[in-house]
């Protein structure tokens, strides 16, 4: 049986509290391989280099 490869996570957030406590909770528990980005840019030039299992979103962000 081949071994889980950890859950590729993307925060999108412009609010830094709210991804660092978000990434930390994550990476703690294990099994999460996660990348944080601050806006909407940064967070479409993410997906373009890599896939990701889940992302978290906040869809009210200025400038998007």
């Amino acid at each position: 049986m081949e071994p889980k490869r950890p859950l590729q996570i993307l925060i999108v957030d412009d609010e830094e509290p709210f991804r660092k406590v978000v990434s930390v909770v994550l990476q703690d528990r294990g099994g999460f391989d996660v990348e944080e980005c601050e806006s909407g840019e940064s967070a479409i030039g993410a997906l373009r280099q890599r896939v990701y299992d889940v992302v978290i979103l906040d869809y009210r962000m200025e400038a998007m």
